[in-house]
């Protein structure tokens, strides 16, 4: 799915739908990691944004605008004794609008 999703994440950055190049660079590293399922798992901010070549701060502000713009959801992941996990983030590629 991977390859599929960078595709949608550049071509939602050309359509402009992406609110800044930081945020463009962190949806297309969402869409590198991204399953056939369109989500992503076990990416923690941390390494999410050296990955993107960003800090932390700059990585939570873009997931906010990436949420905001509506093109990914994220969900909170807690283990089973209630411990915080790395959150989940659901990328609304162009196969689930097609849904």
């Amino acid at each position: 799915m991977s390859v599929e999703a960078i595709a949608w994440a550049l071509r939602a950055a050309e359509a402009g739908l992406v609110p800044s190049p930081t945020a463009a660079h962190v949806l297309i590293v969402l869409a590198h990691h991204a399953d056939k399922w369109g989500e992503v798992r076990w990416l923690p901010n941390k390494r999410l944004g050296m990955m993107a070549m960003r800090s932390e701060r700059q990585v939570r502000r873009a997931l906010r605008e990436l949420e905001q713009a509506g093109l990914i959801k994220r969900h909170e992941a807690t283990a089973l004794d209630g411990a915080r996990l790395p959150n989940v983030y659901e990328l609304y590629t162009c196969s689930k609008e097609a849904e």
